[in-house]
This record gives structure tokens, C-alpha cells and sequence, in this order.
């Protein structure tokens, strides 16, 4: 079901627009470290796609916050997507809300305490020192997932949303104070998965011009 996109009309705060952008750029360059033939993929599926909703907006059906046992890097960017949702609720719906009433002159005594998750979609989407870049760096020199972890750890010691779990080989293993909870992620198969390309036979699908 989509419906004809109307008019737009404000504008994001630069701190959304970041975190847009980012959890965009993201969602576009997992699987294509370090191929040529997966960046043309990604042309052409970029192009269908944009042809195929151009004036139209679809329903997003969110997969929901995820604890796998293990998490993988499936769990870790279904959570940041979560991570976003819930950052865009934190600031539309509460702060943006009582600061208009605020302006406007509404009388509005309402404290509402909600945490701020900007801090872990940093970690995980920043695109200097996020866990994302990181992975796709490491990928391109051809490195493990112990190599992975350690770098992560050294590089991110002072963020207070990551932890490191117990009972469990940490050398491979991570945690994430997310807003629903902490997760523990196992890297065995982030790289593995990161580096995969899209099959040949999905990309002739999107490169047709029509269904027939």
C-alpha cells in the first residue's frame, strides 16, 4: 500500500540529519567492501529503487529490538535502525513537542526523563570511528574478527555503552548498552557477512524495466 507523497514542509536539527544520513549511508555499504562489481550492483539497485518509489511513501514494518543468542551483525543493524526510531520518537514526540508549547506560550509544566540514545548510534554509525566503519576497514585489509574486536575496544575504551560481557571469549564478543538493554554481539561471521555481495540473478531482476 503506498500513498502519493505530499508536501513536506520544517526541517530536521542538524544532530538528526546526521544520524539520517549515516544510518542511510550504512544501510547501503553492508556487503560491498572492496568489490567493484558489488559497488555496480549497488548502482543499479539504488536506481530501481529510487525509480520505483519516486512519489510514493510505503509503511516501514520494523523488525523490532532484537537479543539473538548470539547477535550478529543482522541483530546489530536491525538495533540501530531500532536505536534511530527511538531517537526520532525521544526528540519529536517529547522534547520537540514541549519546547513548542514552550514558544508558543502554552503553559507547560510537564518534565518528561527519557535517556538520550545519540551516544550509541555514534558507536555504532559514526562514520570516523563507528563500529560499522570499523568493520568495513577492517574488511578491506583483510583482517579477523579478533583483530576487529581489539580494535573496537581499544578505540572505543571510553564509551560507557559498550561493555565487555562475562563468561563468554571475549576476544570475539562485545556488548552494547542499547536503550531496551544490553546485547552481547559475537563477531565470529561479521566480516563474512559484511563482505557479502548480491547474487548476480537479483541484480538482472532490478536492471529490467518492467515485471514482464
Amino acid at each position: 500500500n503506498s500513498l502519493k507523497k505530499p508536501a513536506l514542509s520544517g526541517s530536521m536539527s542538524s544532530n538528526e540529519s546526521v544520524h539520517h544520513d549515516v544510518a542511510s549511508l550504512h544501510a547501503s555499504t553492508v556487503g560491498t567492501a572492496g568489490s567493484k562489481k558489488s559497488s555496480k550492483s549497488l548502482a543499479i539497485l539504488s536506481n530501481a529503487m529510487r525509480h520505483a518509489t519516486d512519489g510514493f511513501i510505503g509503511i516501514l514494518d520494523m523488525f523490532g529490538f532484537e537479543d539473538s543468542k548470539p547477535s550478529q551483525l543482522e541483530q546489530l543493524c536491525i538495533n540501530l535502525c531500532s536505536e534511530t526510531m527511538q531517537h526520532f520518537y525521544n526528540t519529536h514526540t517529547l522534547k520537540t513537542s514541549i519546547e513548542t508549547c514552550r514558544d508558543e506560550g502554552i503553559a507547560c509544566e510537564v518534565e518528561v526523563d527519557y535517556t538520550d540514545n545519540a551516544h550509541c548510534i555514534d558507536l555504532i554509525s559514526s562514520l570516523r570511528t563507528g563500529l560499522l566503519k570499523m568493520l568495513d576497514v577492517e574488511c578491506s585489509v583483510r583482517g579477523c574478527p579478533e583483530t576487529y574486536v581489539q580494535k573496537v575496544k581499544v578505540q572505543q575504551k571510553d564509551n560507557h555503552r559498550l561493555f565487555e560481557p562475562q563468561h563468554c571469549d571475549t576476544t570475539r564478543m562485545f556488548g552494547i548498552h542499547h536503550y531496551a538493554g544490553r546485547v552481547v554481539y559475537d563477531t565470529t561471521d561479521f566480516l563474512g557477512t559484511n563482505r557479502d555481495v548480491i547474487p548476480d540473478d537479483l541484480v538482472s531482476i532490478f536492471h529490467k524495466q518492467s515485471c514482464n
